[in-house]
């Protein structure tokens, strides 16, 4: 269900809405560091795909690249395009993901970050509020979309080419960290509608909370 359309001006109302977080972009590491310690679906998932494609990856090196007719060569280029080349490939198409449900959801103005102190990359929506909802939309579609796109790569290509994507698989899924960081965070409130958005100008992301008293009788 699509949630009610807010606006910045909206949230501003403190007989209807409370600030949960005003995030920085230079706390967001620290930020992430702490909300993925703390187990919640959105956490619970990112650790079990997490270790399901480390296992994975550590069981084809074992039974497929060790015990195959490959030199080193072959071994260690497909290595650097597992955890290198496509991961780097990547990295454009996952934002685009964010951006284009973004846009889907309305959001007329999108802008393309990179921090490369932090190895951050992010998509932001200029003062465009949306909804938990839709916010997990945006959060957990390139992960479900990429990872999909590389689980197929996996069926359909042989060894040696199909080791790269096992490892890419494992990559990618730790690149997504902030989205289930953020996404585990929002989980926290599952009883409020909580709202959400960028203010590109002070580079800061703001989190509301709606009042339960306004959805009460009169």
């Amino acid at each position: 269900m699509k949630s009610k359309h807010y606006k910045v001006e909206d949230l501003s109302d403190e007989k209807r809405f409370s600030l949960l977080l005003s995030l920085g972009m230079d706390d967001i590491v620290s930020f992430v560091l702490k909300q993925i310690r703390i187990l919640n679906p959105a956490t619970s998932v990112f650790y079990s795909a997490t270790i399901f494609s480390f296992v994975y990856m550590v069981h084809v090196f074992l039974h497929s690249v060790i015990q195959g007719p490959w030199g080193w060569g072959i071994v260690l280029f497909q290595c650097f395009n597992g955890f290198v080349l496509w991961p780097l490939l990547l990295i454009p198409l996952h934002e685009l993901i964010h951006a284009v449900i973004y846009k889907l959801n309305g959001a007329p103005k999108i802008k393309f970050g990179v921090r490369p102190e932090y190895y951050m990359f992010y998509v932001t929506a200029d003062k465009f509020v949306i909804g938990r909802n839709q916010f997990l939309l945006v959060a957990f579609g390139p992960f479900l979309l990429i990872s999909g796109l590389l689980v197929w790569c996996i069926i359909f290509f042989n060894p040696p080419l199909m080791w790269s994507f096992v490892i890419c698989l494992f990559v990618h899924t730790t690149m997504c960290i902030g989205d289930f960081a953020l996404a585990g965070f929002l989980m926290k409130f599952r009883e409020n509608e909580i709202y959400t958005f960028d203010d590109m100008e002070t580079g800061i992301s703001y989190f509301y909370k709606k009042d339960i008293k306004e959805h009460a009788s009169p």
